[in-house]
């Protein structure tokens, strides 16, 4: 009874706490649907046309068969992830950094046209000897861009 008594007694006072309680349930409904959406892809729209431009297991398995036969590299590991491809070198202890920065353009060499210009490309030289100072080198090359920058 007290209650129905206080309502009859505030009652512009409890219309206006039910319309502010209805505008932040609303609000936090409309807030929750725009910002944090759960549906649908991490990456929108930007991999639209990434069918036509596949960088398939046959590139990727002739970049790291090719760059492994050279005798001053020890692995080659890759992660594409979107429209990124990520390589890490592992090279031997005596590489210089002029020559293991030509492995990244080697990268290049067994690459497409139409896939260089579609993704962008990172490369990371790390060396066996993990004291060595010089490493590791990260490259980086765009999807306009023709080489790596360093």
């Amino acid at each position: 009874m007290k209650f129905l008594e206080f309502v009859k007694k505030h009652c512009l006072l409890v219309i206006a706490l039910v319309i502010i309680l209805i505008v932040l349930i609303v609000g936090a409904v409309v807030a929750k649907n725009l910002f944090f959406s759960s549906h649908g892809d991490i990456f929108g729209n930007r991999l639209d046309g990434i069918e036509e431009h596949k960088m398939t297991n046959e590139h990727l398995d002739k970049i790291e068969s090719e760059l492994e036969n050279l005798e001053q590299i020890i692995s080659v590991d890759n992660n594409i992830v979107g429209r990124r491809a990520d390589f890490i070198i592992k090279v031997k202890s005596d590489v210089d950094i002029i020559t293991s920065k030509g492995f990244a353009d080697k990268i290049l060499e067994f690459l497409p046209d139409d896939v260089k210009s579609f993704y962008d490309i990172q490369v990371m030289l790390v060396n066996e000897d993990s004291e060595n100072q010089n490493y590791p080198v990260i490259g980086y090359k765009h999807k306009t861009k023709t080489g790596f920058t360093f």
